[in-house]
């Protein structure tokens, strides 16, 4: 497996205003030769260079505030650099690339199965890709280049990808480079993350104004919205009600299911795994009644504050271009410009009418605010995990660059 090398990961804070400009040099770290035909991009976004045969590079970062630098070259570790830009400053920046050891394999603690696409090549594009509208107009070219682990003990499913991913999304009209980092499924939480390096390009900049329309709807509603309204403060406007969330979670239910396991290894240990009743592990009828009501219930359930939130309500810290937030428990977010898709409501077997779409935010750690800036960038992203009606469509397949704004907020 490829080892990440991030060298001289850093922040770098300029002295003022908003740079224009990245320049830079990219050299071999061992023998100091340079490195021709780099790739050099802005991650997730649309702005991407390759260094001349002098090594050289200019890249034009277009207003973003917050960007990860990303070098690549094949034989060489990947590169990243987390940059906070200010004004009229261009920056320069010497960057050196290691090589890639072909001899260093990934250390597996935990046995695997090698699996193809034929099994787990559907789920995979689900995930990926999404189940809606824009999915199905969003190919991945070079499929063959990803491979399936599946952990049987901890049953989870591990893609990896040796080439970046190329995807043509005939949807929003990009084409994409995605370098998958991580994938994986955990079918005991069924939880789903996967993560990676993104650059856009127009499909056809003749023709980008036909995808004017779904780039907006895809826009409308999503969580970069959500991050440059609450910068501006204009939730409201923007058609946004924000109230806490609270979740209370089953304990009774949770205590009667410790309460049979143990019920069950102590069985196990004695008689082996033989067929057995677990009623009959129980044996009192009413306990046995009561084990079953249990059951049935909601692991969980959700309690709302009946107070709409305001965006200072959440922010903690101004500075000149970043806001920090912070929040206890979760956020629901509702969007009043943008109703559920009939796509996720057969998804889910929804059978009403559409609500407005509502997902929810938390924070991972206590006491660790989120950084945001204008564009709707936020760091550490790892702090920050959706669920909701964002989990269902905040995929690729509607994913847009960061440096993607809506035709009425350019003029």
């Amino acid at each position: 497996m490829r080892i990440l090398s991030i060298l001289t990961s850093f922040l770098i804070f300029c002295t003022s205003g908003y740079s224009q400009f990245i320049r830079g040099t990219i050299t071999d770290i061992v023998n100091n030769n340079v490195i021709a035909n780099a790739s050099i991009y802005i991650n997730n976004s649309t702005l991407g260079t390759t260094s001349s045969q002098g090594g050289k590079f200019q890249l034009h970062t277009k207003g973003l505030k917050k960007i990860e630098l990303i070098v690549s070259h094949i034989g060489y570790n990947r590169y990243i650099q987390e940059i906070i830009i200010k004004e009229n400053e261009d920056l320069n920046l010497s960057i050196k690339l290691s090589p890639e050891d072909a001899s260093l394999e990934n250390v597996v603690i935990e046995p695997y199965e090698k699996e193809d696409w034929k099994k787990w090549g559907r789920y995979f594009l689900n995930v990926f890709l999404g189940e809606n509208e824009a999915a199905l107009k969003c190919k991945v070219l070079n499929t063959d280049d990803i491979t399936f682990r599946y952990f049987k003990k901890s049953k989870r499913l591990v893609a990896i990808a040796k080439k970046p991913l190329v995807v043509v999304n005939d949807y929003l009209g990009y084409n994409i480079k995605y370098d998958l980092m991580n994938f994986e499924a955990d079918f005991n939480s069924n939880m789903t993350n996967y993560s990676g390096l993104v650059l856009f390009t127009e499909k056809d900049e003749k023709t980008k104004k036909k995808y004017i329309k779904n780039r907006e709807k895809a826009y409308e509603g999503s969580k970069t919205e959500f991050l440059r309204s609450t910068f501006t403060k204009s939730w409201q406007e923007d058609g946004f009600e924000v109230k806490r969330m609270y979740r209370i979670y089953n304990a009774e239910k949770e205590r009667m299911k410790e309460k049979v396991k143990l019920l069950v290894n102590n069985h196990i240990a004695k008689h082996g795994r033989f067929a057995f009743n677990v009623d009959s592990l129980i044996g009192n009828k009413d306990t046995i009644a009561y084990y079953h009501q249990k059951s049935r219930e909601d692991n969980y359930e959700d309690v709302f504050s009946p107070h709409f939130l305001t965006p200072d309500s959440i922010i903690i810290a101004t500075q000149p271009t970043t806001k920090d937030i912070y929040f206890n428990d979760y956020l629901y977010i509702v969007s009043k410009k943008a109703k559920e898709e009939k796509d996720y409501m057969l998804r889910y077997n929804i059978n009403r009418a559409a609500y407005y779409q509502r997902s929810n935010l938390y924070l991972v750690e206590k006491n660790v605010p989120i950084r945001i800036f204008s564009d709707g960038n936020y760091a550490p992203t790892e702090q920050m995990i959706h669920f909701g009606y964002w989990s269902w469509r905040e995929n690729v397949s509607t994913m847009l660059p960061s440096d993607y704004y809506p035709e009425k907020d350019l003029k």
